[in-house]
């Protein structure tokens, strides 16, 4: 089964292709403010890679952030309304999940996914080594609590990654016992977890999914 998986929640975008749990093609892009003019494009192009159509498509995958607010919006409203039209599945995927997706290969390292909020607060979630579940729901953490709040939900006896755009965005705040990463969220990984949610027969209804806002709570 071909499934068309898509991310918009950073600033660098990504679109892949996947044949059921075997990856064909991605393209990571920065939407330059222009990703709804861009985007259908960048999908026709993903998939002719593949010698692809979108009537080939089995289902639709996409990720549902936190991240930022517009480019959710796009992909999330993008990914349903091809679903829609062409009476496929459609799977949500948390776009932190996607971010620790690469490192549970990774047995002995713990991961934190942040994504960037305003200035100074990132959204995390916290992941034992091996999970792409974390730990507790992801929350808004100021910078400066990240380390101690990982220490908290993950312990100390494993070495820690840092991953996402945030990561980078921060890099010299991190204490030296913590790596970082900043590998934006990859569509591949969406379409990964989508798979593995298809194969438990779990899907999405396009008319209820909805992107995955986390606001920080005011200041004062």
């Amino acid at each position: 089964m071909l499934i068309l998986a898509l991310d918009t929640s950073g600033d660098s975008c990504s679109v892949a292709l996947s044949d059921g749990p075997r990856p064909l093609s991605e393209f990571q892009f920065r939407h330059a403010r222009h990703l709804s003019q861009r985007l259908p494009g960048i999908l026709r192009f993903v998939l002719a890679g593949a010698g692809a159509a979108l009537r080939d498509v089995g289902t639709f995958a996409v990720g549902l952030g936190p991240g930022s607010f517009t480019g959710v919006r796009v992909g999330v409203t993008t990914a349903k309304t091809l679903a829609q039209a062409l009476e496929k599945p459609i799977v949500g995927v948390s776009s932190l999940d996607a971010l620790a997706e690469p490192y549970r290969c990774l047995g002995n390292t713990d991961v934190v996914a942040l994504a960037p909020s305003r200035t100074n607060v990132v959204v995390a979630a916290f992941y034992p080594a091996g999970a792409v579940t974390p730990v507790e729901a992801p929350r808004a953490l100021a910078v400066a609590e990240v380390a101690a709040s990982a220490a908290r939900v993950l312990g100390t006896t494993r070495p820690a990654l840092l991953c996402g755009e945030a990561a980078a965005l921060y890099a010299s705040l991190w204490p030296a016992s913590m790596s970082a990463c900043a590998r934006p969220v990859s569509a591949a990984s969406v379409a990964a977890l989508a798979w593995e949610r298809l194969a438990r027969g779990e899907s999405d209804d396009a008319l209820l999914l909805t992107p995955y806002y986390i606001t920080p709570s005011p200041v004062g």
